[in-house]
């Protein structure tokens, strides 16, 4: 059995990776559930969860905001365990990475997290601020039990930086396209190129871009160097702008509406390149 992930983008060419923060915009399982099977049928390939946490340092205002309201209706990592089990029992297909900060994860326990893990048939899991050097045992942990571990590097990484994170990396690598935090504005994509194309060389894995990415033109443009996109604050700003005009339902609908632009564009431009 290989994993779920390279399969996704085996079979999609470019992949839409969605992120969307457990218990945001409403605090609710069912409300993500329903979320989530709206994106998967708007073209998300494989949905980002973002635990909440009270200091997501990577994150920008839209994600922070996201975040802390999820915490303010009390959602936190067992009720995002709780949501994605219940998404299973839905969609199985539909391959769930974990995305968090360390903290909860030790709290609840490195092997008891694992195992839920395992149990709930997740794709991956990205931990923002565990570093290989620290996390080593961990992620060989992870990946025995065919659980990606998801890494995270920068747009102008170096060839020695990924050989020495590239026993602890699965799945895909996730390259930020700027330095600043996300819900930003795209980074050049002269200089992403290069780093692109030497990081498939060194690792041998798909690549998928994030940070910065908004609109169908960034996707379009992000498409033509990179496996994948990443995508998180405009699927959020397209849920709270739902939540302002009508609800619940019509903050699915927008945020569908969002991911279903962006799939289109990324598709369009994958057919061009090939032609």
């Amino acid at each position: 059995m290989g994993s779920k992930i390279k399969d996704v983008f085996a079979s999609q060419g470019k992949a839409l990776i969605g992120y969307v923060t457990a218990g945001y915009p409403v605090p609710d399982e069912q409300f993500f559930v329903e979320l989530a099977l709206a994106l998967h049928e708007a073209g998300v390939d494989i949905l980002e969860v973002g635990v909440p946490f009270s200091d997501p340092m990577a994150d920008g205002e839209v994600i922070q905001r996201a975040m802390q309201g999820a915490l303010s209706g009390n959602f936190g990592l067992k009720r995002t365990l709780k949501a994605i089990e219940m998404l299973k029992e839905r969609n199985e297909g539909l391959p769930v990475v974990l995305f968090g900060y360390f903290n909860p994860f030790y709290r609840m326990g490195l092997d008891v997290l694992t195992m839920r893990l395992k149990e709930l048939q997740a794709a991956g899991i990205l931990v923002v601020d565990l570093p290989v050097e620290e996390g080593a045992r961990w992620y060989r942990a992870i990946k025995s039990e065919r659980i990606d571990p998801i890494q995270v590097v920068p747009n102008d990484v170096s060839s020695e930086r990924l050989q020495e994170i590239a026993p602890f990396v699965g799945g895909f690598l996730y390259i930020t396209s700027t330095y600043a935090p996300t819900g930003g504005t795209v980074g050049r994509i002269s200089p992403l190129s290069l780093t692109i194309e030497r990081a498939r060389a060194t690792l041998n894995l798909p690549v998928a871009v994030g940070f910065g990415i908004q609109t169908p033109e960034d996707a379009f443009q992000i498409g033509k160097v990179a496996d994948g996109v990443i995508v998180g604050s405009a699927l959020i700003r397209a849920l709270e702008d739902g939540i302002a005009e009508g609800g619940p339902k019509r903050a699915i609908q927008l945020a569908q509406k969002k991911a279903e632009a962006l799939k289109e564009s990324l598709v369009k431009g994958a057919l061009l390149w090939r032609s």
